[in-house]
């Protein structure tokens, strides 16, 4: 996230020292009192940029974060009772967690930036002093994020009957929010926003007025002004039930019926918690940006235009990931030492974490958006909501995955030298996980995932030669293994996005991030393996007569929506013969040759997907071809 602020008149502590290095800044009205601030990156270079290709030096942002930490101590203790027809289990786990993170607005060594404005050359520029731009934040801070989870639990396995058995029992979690130091979060709150204290906004996106500068107009400080450390505490509590069944259909012991159902809860995206990790902002931390500076010495450059500014923030009712999982399975046994299995099984994912901009222009009369967005003369924040800023990263618990499967498995296990298995999965997954591309209608991001893949087949054999039994022979030429693993699955989804103006003077994508579907999406497959051109397309892009994409008209989002096209399937066979060799009773060498892809089958990767590229429905590339190699392996 970087918050921007203009210097009026001066700009204090940026000195440049005799070996040409940039230490501290302060900027008026911020007070650095954080770990690390100033002195921390001193004798450093600043990171200095050329347009035109040349290459970079100094220090980056990335070059200068202390060590990061990750610790979690836990304590768990498990009791168990058996009683008539009933096993008891209770226990609990605690777990203590903490987490340093280094947290910047921008880069605090400083980034100077040669375009050649002066003298049309970038490197002369350079060596005459000439920066068009230089950008420097603040000292960093060093959060220190702890969070707790407590998660009892009771369950109890009851054996109705011979051939009947139930379990059913819940965990219990406490999980509050994560937090920080007092003062080392910034977020924005849409209900603190006031409308009275707006700036003006030019429609390139520089602000005006007596509150141009104003960046705390809706923001809350952890631990200031009676916000709890962790931003929220409203969702601490949560309880996972679990229950399920196992049936001896005939009671021969070899079909069996078997069904479950669970909840579980998961953090994510930084612990769940990405507000706690992520929202640092001004006040706590802030930008210099200086236009046509005199390079090494900065003070004298031009203070840039004050511009809209980004923030981050999260609703006050967050909430962690629920999964409910569910499975009915039914399994015979026949003669042979053959188990078949057929099960159906799916996931329920709600509260997800998500990001997107808060503050994206919303409708305009019959339009989507103002149709101004797609002009270069606008920008999004002379139409936002919230006035006075830019980019509102908000972390949103909205993400929804919907998985089901029919699952089919066959399976002989070791006996008479053979091992068998061979199984096939119908599935189907939903989210909404490619991103919004319009917040104001999240339902038209649910579409296919990423991940879904609706047939997989896989085969898998262990074979053990049965030759050559024992003595001498045995030694030299038995105990040879073979197996096989084949996979044959079909291809995963993808969106398809848009790029380019497509001709249009002065015309720009605005918040359009799909196209319009105008005709049918079909799979010629045209594509040969290694033979790259305009017609080696994996699926139609639509020609000008024939159009199938389009892009949207003035003020309207694309009708395409996420995960509508499937990409090329796959077809693997992984081979080895192997063999061990007893050197001495506890001294084993084996032997190995393996190869992958052994049929050496094209397996291509993914289509372009980005409408107005020059790779769009193009396969460019393939996985790894056929990979022999041989190996010994010492056990001991």
């Amino acid at each position: 996230m970087t918050n921007q602020t203009s210097i009026a008149t001066n700009i204090y502590n940026i000195t440049h020292d005799f070996s040409g290095v940039i230490s501290g800044s302060q900027i008026p009205g911020y007070s650095s009192n954080f770990p690390y601030s100033g002195g921390y990156l001193q004798n450093r270079l600043p990171h200095v940029t050329f347009s035109g290709g040349w290459s970079q030096f100094g220090t980056s942002a990335n070059n200068t974060i202390p060590a990061a930490t990750d610790v979690e101590n836990t304590i768990s203790d498990d009791w168990s009772w058996l009683r008539g027809k009933h096993f008891f289990q209770a226990g609990g786990e605690l777990v203590l967690g903490s987490k340093r993170q280094w947290e910047t607005v921008s880069n605090t060594t400083g980034d100077a930036n040669f375009t050649g404005f002066a003298t049309t050359n970038p490197i002369a520029d350079y060596l005459l002093g000439y920066a068009a731009t230089f950008n420097q934040g603040s000292d960093g801070i060093r959060k220190y994020i702890r969070y707790a989870i407590f998660s009892p639990y009771v369950e109890d396995r009851w054996s109705a009957t011979r051939r009947l058995t139930f379990t059913i029992g819940a965990r219990f979690f406490r999980m509050p929010f994560p937090s920080a130091q007092a003062g080392y979060t910034s977020a924005f709150s849409p209900a603190l926003f006031n409308q009275a204290k707006v700036p003006t906004v030019s429609t390139g996106g520089v602000l005006s007025g007596p509150f141009a500068a104003n960046y705390t107009n809706g923001v809350i400080i952890n631990g200031q002004n009676g916000v709890p450390l962790n931003i929220t505490n409203q969702h601490n509590f949560y309880v996972a039930p679990m229950a399920g069944f196992a049936l001896d259909v005939f009671g021969d012991g070899k079909t069996s019926l078997r069904g479950g159902f669970g909840v579980a809860y998961n953090r994510n995206g930084g612990m769940g918690a990405a507000c706690s990790q992520n929202c640092v902002g001004y006040p706590i931390l802030s930008q210099t940006n200086l236009v046509q500076v005199n390079y090494p010495n900065v003070t004298g450059g031009t203070a840039g235009p004050i511009t809209a500014s980004g923030v981050s923030g999260m609703p006050a009712d967050y909430q962690v990931g629920r999964i409910e999982t569910w499975s009915l399975s039914a399994q015979q046994q026949f003669p042979g030492n053959w188990l078949f299995t057929l099960a159906g099984a799916g996931n329920i994912a709600n509260h997800l974490s998500t990001s997107y901009n808060l503050n994206q222009p919303d409708a305009s009369g019959v339009y989507d958006f103002n149709p101004n967005l797609n002009s270069s003369s606008y920008t999004s924040a002379y139409y936002a909501p919230y006035q006075g800023y830019g980019s509102i990263t908000w972390y949103n618990p909205i993400g929804i995955d919907n998985w089901t499967a029919l699952e089919a498995s066959l399976r002989h296990p070791m006996g008479h030298n053979l091992y068998v298995t061979v199984a096939y999965t119908w599935s189907h997954n939903l989210d909404n996980s490619g991103g919004f591309q319009n917040i104001y209608n999240f339902q038209s991001a649910y579409g296919n995932s990423s991940l879904n893949t609706p047939h997989v087949f896989t085969a898998s054999v262990v074979y053990s030669l049965p030759f050559f039994k024992s003595g001498w022979k045995h030694a030299v030429l038995g105990g040879w293994k073979y197996s096989d693993m084949t996979t044959i699955q079909s291809g995963n989804f993808a969106s398809i996005g848009l790029t380019g103006t497509f001709g249009k003077a002065g015309y720009t994508l605005g918040p359009i991030t799909r196209p319009n579907l105008v005709g049918q999406l079909t799979y010629p497959k045209t594509w040969k393996p290694y033979i790259y051109g305009s017609n080696s397309f994996w699926f139609n892009p639509g020609t000008t007569a024939n159009p199938v994409f389009a892009v949207p008209a003035n003020g309207y989002y694309g009708t395409l929506g996420n995960g509508t096209e499937q990409g090329p399937g796959t077809v693997v066979s992984n081979m080895s013969l192997y063999k061990d060799l007893q050197l001495h009773e506890s001294v084993r060498l084996q032997f190995r040759a393996e190869y992958f892809n052994v049929f050496n089958h094209t397996n291509p990767n993914g289509p372009g997907t980005t409408f107005g590229s020059g790779t769009f429905g193009v396969i460019t590339s393939a996985k790894d071809p056929r990979i022999g190699e041989l190996a010994l392996k010492l056990f001991f």
